[in-house]
């Protein structure tokens, strides 16, 4: 009963934490903007293999499509905004908490299951952006490797066969959310079944074949679909820029985000915040009593954590090969280092630590409820203080060089078309009444339009809207 209990709470707060002003603030550059425009234009050309980015074949996404997917089906439920965008997100977030609190249950009491999962309420791993707050594909890659992770315990330490084909299924889903990125948990996988000594058993269970075949058949609809009615370049270019790409590229290319030989310790102190110090302390503590031989062999306490620390170093071995990589990639590993660091500091059974736990608990998860309340505007803003007027004009033209992507998605979303306008371009506009023109403010904007044409201008950040009244 008091596990029902716990779950109902952790879905609460999840819920509470991941929608609350979900869609007030504005759209983030980068992934959201560019996702939100592929799914936008995927409605429009009721295209669903083959993205396109203001009307042309994209040239930069290759990711399998299960996240625009879930976006184009999210604006069809709840319109064209903010909060459709980031509602498939959200929601993966939800339901990550519960297969965490159900996964934690299957070795340890419900209570170590939910201090592990307000751990996770109080931390960006997982509430926070670009995974369960914006409209990007991390939310829902690592909720369905959670699911894959719940169903894989369930095979390996509980004998329920065929629970190896949900395993195979979700792990095939995260493949089609993110790419080679969704299969990140199997090495881990594979030598936990080495360690437990389960090969043999996996490869004489006729529900690892069938687990095989599901695995291998969401895929292959998918990439059977591609061959024949998208785009046949797109499977190689995955391959070759955003598998091959991540790892082979130098320093000096464009996919570079992070390259520190400190990356996953960095990335752990933004993601994990106060709680990696005590992680890295539970590594050792996990590491004395191992040698120590505290842990029985069949001890749920070891399993889990055993487990847990194979997903840990496997996935951190992984990213740090990699020379393109982001402090957010480590949300894969972020569940796993809560459930870890609450079983090794429980076991040292000392009411000081307890009452460290409790504290550190209720600071985290307060200061993560006032960042997500505080959530600065950003430019953005802009565009959303002036929605109306932007949908009656006549003719909006946009005027900068850079792609803006979140400007484009604003201006895409509130007018039917718009015209794309530079510093080669701009003396050949006849600006007539009901026009609208965005841009940043320079020179030749002043040149052509400000002294000479009475204009309603508005300015936040260097960026403006001009209106022939």
């Amino acid at each position: 009963m008091r596990k029902k209990y716990f779950l109902c709470l952790v879905i609460f707060l999840a819920a509470f934490l991941s929608f609350w002003k979900l869609g007030k603030h504005s759209l983030y550059e980068w992934d959201e903007s560019r996702y939100g425009m592929i799914a936008y234009q995927m409605l429009q050309h009721s295209d669903f293999l083959n993205y396109y980015f203001l009307e042309q074949i994209d040239p930069t996404v290759y990711k399998p499509p299960m996240a625009v997917w879930a976006i184009a089906v999210s604006y069809k439920l709840f319109g064209i905004n903010e909060f459709a965008l980031r509602f498939p997100s959200a929601i993966c977030a939800v339901v990550l908490f519960i297969f965490f609190f159900l996964w934690v249950c299957l070795y340890q009491p419900e209570v170590v299951a939910l201090l592990s999962s307000l751990v996770l309420m109080g931390v960006k791993g997982i509430i926070g952006w670009h995974i369960g707050r914006t409209g990007d594909t991390d939310g829902m890659l690592v909720c369905f490797q959670m699911i894959s992770l719940y169903h894989y315990s369930h095979y390996i330490d509980f004998n329920k066969r065929k629970a190896i084909i949900s395993a195979a299924a979700f792990t095939a889903l995260a493949f089609l959310t993110k790419g080679i990125a969704g299969l990140f948990f199997l090495p881990a996988f594979l030598i936990y079944a080495v360690l437990r000594k389960k090969i043999g058993t996996f490869l004489q269970d006729k529900y690892f074949w069938f687990a095989i075949l599901s695995f291998s058949f969401l895929i292959g609809c998918w990439v059977v679909a591609i061959y024949i009615y998208g785009d046949t370049g797109f499977l190689s270019k995955m391959f070759s820029m955003d598998i091959l790409g991540r790892i082979t590229i130098d320093e000096k290319t464009k996919y570079i985000y992070s390259n520190s030989r400190w990356f996953i310790f960095e990335s752990l102190d933004v993601r994990f915040n106060l709680w990696s110090y005590l992680f890295f302390l539970s590594i050792i503590l996990f590491i004395a009593a191992t040698f120590k031989k505290h842990f029985q062999n069949e001890n749920p306490d070891f399993h889990i954590s055993l487990l847990s620390l194979l997903i840990i170093f496997s996935i951190a071995v992984t990213l740090s090969i990699a020379k393109a990589k982001a402090e957010w990639y480590v949300a894969m590993i972020i569940p796993c280092c809560s459930v870890f660091t609450i079983i090794q500091l429980a076991r040292l059974n000392l009411k000081p630590v307890f009452l460290l736990i409790y504290s550190l608990i209720a600071f985290s998860v307060i200061r993560n409820f006032i960042s997500l309340n505080t959530i600065p505007t950003n430019r953005g803003q802009l565009l959303r203080n002036n929605k109306q007027l932007i949908s009656n004009s006549k003719n909006v033209y946009w005027y900068n060089s850079n792609n803006e992507q979140d400007f484009f998605l604003y201006l895409t979303w509130y007018h039917t078309n718009f015209n794309q306008i530079n510093g080669s371009t701009i003396n050949k506009v006849d600006f007539e009444n009901g026009d609208v023109l965005v841009g940043k403010v320079d020179s030749l904007l002043n040149r052509y339009f400000l002294p000479d044409t009475k204009l309603h201008s508005q300015t936040e950040g260097g960026y403006f809207i001009l209106s022939k009244n």
